[in-house]
């Protein structure tokens, strides 16, 4: 089985491409450009590129609208999740260059499916060391959860960003061989929380 290689060194299996009566569909638009066009114009920030990005942006959206028990796929992140994922597409096209993009982005998102949030979730506003963040509360709560079977958390997984949460993403970071901030990035939860779903 082929691996898409995500953050961290953190790995979830790719695609296997579906025939027409099992699942094929037909690409459209940016879906169609191979992974090796995409890193051309990734390396350049080009026009294609910021298509591509709200391309996928498309397709989160359209995959919350239209899969059952689906609130958010991108529960790591508010904002723009492709600003994650196209990092992801990055590091599968690598390796994988005459992949499509529509492939590529339909499996990763499949693979996202665990870790979605399949109701409404209030947004919880806090910040760090002067800098603002916002996330959903749920979001937060398996955050810490998994922070907490992972040994990292000790306190109660509640949805409420303060010094145990920061000090647990720290020793989260240190233990995966990362850059230890503390931080709640959209890289750094998406990270705790695929690691969560590859474990269990």
């Amino acid at each position: 089985m082929k691996y898409l290689a995500v953050v961290a060194g953190l790995l979830i299996p790719t695609f296997a491409v579906a025939e027409s009566d099992r699942g094929e569909f037909a690409l459209k638009g940016v879906g169609t450009v191979e992974c090796h066009v995409f890193l051309e114009h990734a390396e350049e920030q080009s026009n294609l590129y910021w298509n591509i990005g709200g391309w996928v942006d498309g397709y989160v959206t359209g995959y919350n609208g239209y899969v059952e028990d689906t609130f958010d796929i991108g529960s790591f992140t508010l904002g723009a999740p492709s600003d994650v994922l196209l990092t992801l597409v990055g590091r599968h096209c690598q390796n994988n260059q005459s992949d499509r993009l529509g492939f590529v982005v339909k499996s990763l998102v499949e693979q996202l499916h665990f870790i979605r949030l399949d109701q409404h979730s209030e947004v919880v506003e806090f910040a760090v060391d002067g800098e603002e963040y916002a996330t959903y509360a749920q979001t937060l709560i398996k955050v810490q959860q998994v922070l907490k079977d992972g040994g990292h958390y000790t306190g109660s997984a509640d949805g409420v960003f303060g010094p145990n949460t920061r000090r647990a993403i720290e020793s989260f970071q240190e233990a995966e061989g990362l850059t230890v901030s503390g931080l709640p990035t959209p890289d750094v939860l998406f990270m705790i929380l695929v690691r969560a779903g590859r474990e269990g």
